[in-house]
């Protein structure tokens, strides 16, 4: 028998952040983290619908200019079948530069719940981006939220940090 379990801590620190502090177009109203948090962060996660993949809207919920390289990497990974936006499809792609902010960008999937900003949805969509930034050694993300009013947004802040 198994007279223990063994648990791992998970240390991961996600910068909530609005357009006023970060600088972005598309960013929701948090109101959490500071502007350092999101300047020291290591990755930036971005939420993506199959809908927002597919036309390319995903770029404006990214908060800041996505450069066309990356842009292009994603059309690859979606035109492939690799990333599909849907609920627990994650993928981390190095940046190499291109975003000086970050080491990484984590596309996290929020499938066709989120359309009607199912709480649930940016729920498992926080397990899965916390298991891909576990997983690749991402421990500080960025992570923008769509324009929302105020207590909606406070409502995906805290779905999104529970999972």
């Amino acid at each position: 028998m198994l007279d223990r379990y063994i648990t791992q801590e998970l240390k991961l620190r996600i910068a909530l952040v609005n357009e006023e502090r970060f600088g972005g177009a598309g960013a929701g109203d948090a109101g959490s983290g500071a502007e350092g948090d999101a300047a020291e962060a290591v990755a930036l996660a971005v939420f993506v619908t199959p809908e927002a993949l597919a036309a390319d809207a995903w770029t404006a919920a990214a908060g800041t200019e996505v450069p066309e390289p990356l842009v292009q990497a994603v059309r690859s990974l979606a035109a492939r079948g690799r990333f599909k936006g849907g609920l627990g499809d994650t993928e981390v792609l190095p940046v190499l530069g291109l975003m000086p902010r970050y080491q990484a960008l984590l596309l996290c999937g929020l499938g066709d719940a989120a359309r009607a900003e199912d709480t649930d949805a940016w729920r498992s969509a926080g397990v899965y981006a916390a298991r891909a930034a576990h997983e690749h050694g991402l421990v500080r993300l960025a992570a923008p939220l769509p324009r929302a009013g105020r207590a909606a947004s406070r409502e995906l802040a805290q779905a999104l940090a529970e999972g």
